[in-house]
């Protein structure tokens, strides 16, 4: 009965131990670059003197991912800058207000 219960701790313990490793493993720098892209560019498209502006922020957001009366999404953005627009167009306030406190893209 103590074998067993020690070889049950031992592997608990184990997978303790692997899940932590995993977690800490390094992230992938490409996994946020299409929204970082987005973002800069919505950034980017806004004139300097507007940059504090929640307003103009939110303004350009609009601008980039442009709906068309169909619902759909402005031309010229590949399906992932899509996707991010999908994301980001419904909170366009949660995005514009640390924008225009200066937090980088």
């Amino acid at each position: 009965m103590r074998t067993s219960t020690l070889i049950a701790v031992l592997v608990v313990a184990t997978l303790a131990l692997a899940a932590v490793n995993t977690a800490h493993a390094k992230k992938d720098p490409k996994e946020c670059e299409v929204c970082k892209k987005v973002v800069q560019d919505i950034f980017d498209s806004v004139p300097k003197e507007d940059r504090k502006s929640r307003d103009a922020i939110e303004t350009a957001i609009a601008q980039h991912c442009k709906k068309g009366k169909d619902g759909a999404f402005r031309k010229g953005l590949s399906s992932k800058e899509k996707k991010a627009c999908y994301y980001i167009y419904d909170i366009k306030r949660k995005v514009s207000d640390p924008l225009a406190r200066g937090v980088p893209a």
